[in-house]
């Protein structure tokens, strides 16, 4: 449903994430395939042969495996937002893309074990389960770390901003939403790896690729609802900034009107005295409002 919402409504996308949108549903549809055809294999063709529980289904490791490439998609493009958010600031990439590398690294590794593994009693051993602590600490930092910067981020640069409360507690809960259930539930599989058993670990860590596909595609199709706390024009775009009128000028009690405009304004044009831009890969808002010469709102 998701994904129809996203293409009837927006049609302009760059075709880049349009292409990511195709990707996360393909992967999703084939991981449920993985999770189903086990299932099919005994229930259906293994009926009655006992020695089929003990064999291990290929599919299973596979479908960790697309769990791990849907995550490393999800947690790129919130990185991409965050880095265009703040105006195209390196130090947010520098931190997050690192830690990034490392998940898919400790991620490989795991699968490594995974697919070796002959029999069940092989894949439940402890052994087997050590290697995906790591790679479950990396998502639960890489998350929780996302949604923070970028709540920091929104707090910090609407200081003085006019108009835009309504704008910002919107952003601020779809950040805090988008990593709080994928930090939580990949902790939850981190905590199930230490201390519960494979079926404990396996059943929560198979959430998680359904979480992270549902989560781009929520922000991805939020962008008409922050779009209505202000009811300006949202495309996908370039950068957040926020320019705030000087004190005096708000002091004086002068009115403010808003307008909503596709483009900054050209070179040579007014230039707002007070202004909002919004502008990320899931939302690109620009919305004006300033003060004339003269101090009169226009």
């Amino acid at each position: 449903m998701q994904i129809f919402t996203y293409f009837v409504h927006y049609p302009k996308d760059k075709i880049i994430f349009k292409t990511m949108v195709v990707v996360l549903w393909s992967m999703l549809t084939i991981q449920l395939f993985c999770v189903i055809q086990p299932d099919y294999f005994l229930l259906i063709i293994s009926w009655g042969n006992p020695a089929a529980l003990l064999d291990v289904p290929k599919e299973t490791s596979f479908q960790a495996l697309l769990t791990a490439l849907t995550a490393l998609i999800a947690q790129c493009f919130f990185t991409y937002r965050l880095y265009i958010f703040t105006s195209r600031r390196l130090l947010f990439p520098i931190i997050f893309l690192p830690l990034i590398v490392g998940q898919l690294i400790a991620e490989a590794i795991d699968l490594h074990f995974s697919f070796t593994a002959t029999n069940v009693q092989q894949l439940a051993a402890k052994s087997f389960l050590t290697p995906a602590i790591p790679s479950n600490a990396f998502p639960v930092a890489i998350d929780a770390g996302l949604a923070a910067c970028m709540t920091y981020w929104l707090l910090k640069e609407s200081k003085g901003a006019v108009g835009s409360h309504a704008m910002i507690v919107r952003l601020i809960t779809l950040t805090i939403n988008s990593g709080f259930w994928t930090a939580s539930v990949a902790l939850a599989a981190l905590v199930g790896s230490v201390v519960g058993s494979a079926e404990t670990y396996g059943t929560i860590y198979y959430l998680l690729c359904s979480l992270y596909c549902n989560t781009v595609l929520a922000n991805l199709n939020a962008r008409e609802y922050i779009r209505d706390a202000q009811k300006s024009e949202i495309v996908l775009g370039s950068n957040l900034r926020f320019e705030a009128a000087p004190r005096s000028t708000i002091a004086a009690g002068v009115s403010f009107a808003a307008q909503s405009s596709r483009y900054p304004p050209s070179l040579g044009e007014h230039v707002p005295a007070a202004s909002i831009h919004f502008d990320s890969p899931s939302l690109h808002v620009l919305t004006a409002v300033h003060l004339d010469d003269e101090g009169r709102g226009k």
